[in-house]
């Protein structure tokens, strides 16, 4: 009895949970590369207010680079200037990616001129990817609604 109880509140609290977060609304981008990075999108989603991205960074240098995912921002098509959703998150160590290495770069943005109106926005490296102490360029990845 305890059992079937449980499942029927489980049952009725899903949906009720998922409705809070809002529905997911996938977007896309393409891969960015130059001779020291990659960046190939794996997922990008928009919930309510906040862009959710995950991308896979490869180091193509002969060295080691830092990259500080804290660092990382999001240009909307307004031009405005987001920094990465760290009131929700907590702030991370720089990733050190030794040469051809790669990892997984999780960042997110909230704000709340993130909707379905805008349909594109600019994920910006600058200031996040460094050699040492020389800052890498690395173009920006722009992501779109699908």
């Amino acid at each position: 009895m305890k059992r079937l109880a449980l499942a029927i509140l489980l049952a009725t609290a899903a949906p009720a949970m998922t409705g809070c977060l809002g529905s997911k609304h996938s977007w896309a981008a393409q891969p960015v590369a130059t001779e020291e990075t990659r960046i190939v999108p794996q997922e990008i989603y928009r919930r309510k207010n906040r862009l959710f991205v995950r991308v896979t960074f490869t180091n193509l240098s002969p060295s080691y680079l830092t990259v500080d995912r804290d660092a990382v921002t999001l240009q909307l098509d307004t031009g405005r200037i987001l920094g990465r959703s760290s009131g929700t998150t907590s702030l991370h160590k720089p990733y050190e990616l030794p040469p051809n290495a790669s990892h997984s770069i999780y960042v997110d943005f909230k704000d709340e001129d993130i909707d379905e109106d805008r349909a594109a926005a600019n994920v910006i490296w600058t200031g996040a990817v460094f050699d040492g102490a020389r800052q890498v360029q690395v173009p920006s990845t722009q992501v779109y609604a699908r």
